[in-house]
């Protein structure tokens, strides 16, 4: 999953500013870079919650770069993470969007959030890595079966499965 959001990055970062967000509960996000950032996700969201009109500055001072794509580095401890509130996080994200920095916002979600469900609904597209396996395509049928009855969103319209071919990692 999350070699697909930073290829996927990568890629729409050479025509606009695209920014990643990591906001998995263990990222593995050193194997990618080897950065000694100044700051975290974290810090980004205290900064947030102390004055949300001027995320701005400090999404500048915290970005790094990997390849053309912008990214904040992943938090080192999920606490603040798994305790933020799900409107709270979408008032992030909106907050982020609206300083026109970048033309797209890829995050890379996982089920340590607390309302996975509400983060979908605000993206515009969602990218969803799978395999063709049996018991892979009755977890998807069961999380959009889920989400069709508890939300009334348009989840399942915006994702697209994507098949990545096999590599061996060796």
């Amino acid at each position: 999953k999350t070699s697909l959001a930073l290829a996927y990055g990568c890629i729409v970062s050479m025509a606009e500013n695209s920014l990643y967000i990591n906001f998995e509960e263990y990222s593995g996000f050193s194997f990618f870079t080897d950065d000694s950032p100044s700051g975290d996700l974290s810090d980004l969201l205290y900064f947030y919650r102390q004055n949300p009109s001027n995320v701005a500055k400090k999404l500048t001072a915290l970005s790094c770069t990997y390849h053309n794509l912008n990214y904040i580095p992943p938090m080192q401890f999920s606490y603040d993470i798994k305790n933020m509130e799900s409107e709270d996080l979408n008032h992030f994200i909106h907050a982020i969007s609206e300083t026109e920095q970048y033309k797209n916002i890829i995050l890379d979600i996982s089920d340590s959030l607390k309302d996975v469900p509400a983060l979908l609904s605000v993206c515009d597209k969602i990218f969803m890595p799978s395999t063709k396996d049996a018991i892979s395509q009755l977890k998807i049928d069961e999380f959009f079966k889920s989400i069709s009855a508890l939300y009334n969103s348009s989840i399942k319209d915006k994702t697209e499965i994507i098949i990545p071919p096999y590599a061996d990692p060796c």
